[in-house]
């Protein structure tokens, strides 16, 4: 089943799902940044304690599992529903699924980044 959305509701709304997720961002940011200087401090400690004994797994751990920024993902539907708004559309046609993932903020990329910036932010 198709539904007609007004396009300034759907921009609307995905700006807003865009001002969320840069919230989190920032606040996973922060909280990675701290880990990373404090594996960062303690593989220092290790190396001067234990010498080549020391290891940087945390750390490697952490480098290979930063916040995700989907930044893009958001501007690229931002950028069409703008340009639609722009060309006199007033409508835009959305199947369930498609509703589900720009009014429930339910996209894949998006799940996968709320799990993964969640391991970082202090909520």
């Amino acid at each position: 089943m198709k539904f007609k959305i007004a396009v300034k509701k759907a921009l609307e709304t995905a700006e807003k799902n865009l001002q969320e997720h840069i919230v989190e961002l920032n606040e996973a940011t922060v909280g990675w940044t701290e880990k990373v200087k404090t594996a960062l401090d303690n593989l220092r400690d290790a190396v001067n304690r234990d010498g080549l004994k020391a290891s940087g797994e945390t750390l490697n751990q952490l480098l290979y599992s930063k916040p995700i920024d989907n930044r893009a993902n958001y501007s690229r539907y931002i950028g069409a529903m703008k340009l639609a708004v722009e060309n006199g559309q007033e409508n835009i046609e959305l199947d369930e699924i498609e509703y589900d993932h720009l009014f429930n903020d339910n996209w894949d990329w998006r799940v996968s980044s709320k799990t993964s910036n969640a391991a970082y932010a202090n909520r």
